[in-house]
């Protein structure tokens, strides 16, 4: 069962993941996409993120070619959208090492025991950061179209949390996005608010509806965290029961 966690920039995604994979392996068999991955090589223990993403490339990269015929529409779609602003540039290629790593580990966990629950963090949905820093907003029949291609997981967790709290989370973090290291706050708010929007678009589809738990993770106390924690694993528990 792939479970893909969705959200902008700051909004908890990764911390989430690890204390939802801590809860449900009391009960089930589970990893996260990335262990899946380098766990390929014996190396799931990498936790520095330039090793690991380069590690991730080279083990999906023969997964991806086998993979390009199914998804060539939606990879199409999405570097059309991503790089209609702008000239062929270093961004371009990480956009495009990020759809090969994404589609190669989309299609790895596909080939998995059914029985396994996968938490994505890093997921072919996530691709549609790549189109916040574009100046021509997306409209809506180009997310209509993103949404009709891209490769649905079983289940979706969308994580928001307030503004303040995803540009404050974004600013601290040790390593931000590339594309947010050397940006002021105003911009970076910009950033967000557009990346929110755009998520916000794509999961008013039915067809992401129907698969969906929306949870709000802006505030940092235990208790609530803990609460969020058990609301997630208990509906992805719930929904692989009925899945199968």
């Amino acid at each position: 069962m792939i479970v893909e966690f969705i959200g902008t920039t700051g909004s908890g995604k990764t911390t989430l993941i690890n204390h939802v994979r801590t809860k449900l392996s009391n009960s089930r068999e589970v990893t996260t996409s990335s262990d899946l991955v380098t766990g390929l090589v014996g190396l799931q223990g990498i936790r520095n993120t330039t090793a690991r993403n380069l590690l991730q490339e080279t083990i999906s990269f023969p997964y991806f070619l086998s993979a390009y015929p199914t998804y060539s529409e939606f990879i199409t779609h999405t570097i059309k959208l991503f790089s209609r602003d702008s000239s062929f540039s270093i961004l371009t290629i990480n956009n495009l090492r990020s759809i090969e790593r994404k589609i190669g580990g989309r299609e790895i966990a596909e080939r998995q025991d059914r029985n396994k629950v996968i938490l994505v963090d890093e997921g072919p949905f996530l691709t549609a950061h790549m189109f916040a820093f574009n100046d021509t907003p997306i409209s809506q029949e180009e997310v209509d179209e993103y949404v009709n291609l891209l490769p649905l997981p079983d289940l979706i967790i969308y994580i928001k949390a307030s503004m303040d709290v995803l540009v404050e989370r974004s600013l601290s973090r040790s390593r931000p996005p590339r594309e947010m290291k050397s940006r002021i706050r105003t911009e970076n708010e910009e950033y967000i608010k557009r990346a929110v929007s755009i998520f916000d678009q794509m999961v008013a589809s039915s067809s992401i509806q129907a698969r969906m738990l929306v949870v709000d993770n802006s505030s940092p106390s235990p208790d609530d965290i803990e609460r969020t924690v058990n609301q997630i694993s208990k509906f992805i528990l719930t929904s692989g029961q009925s899945l199968n």
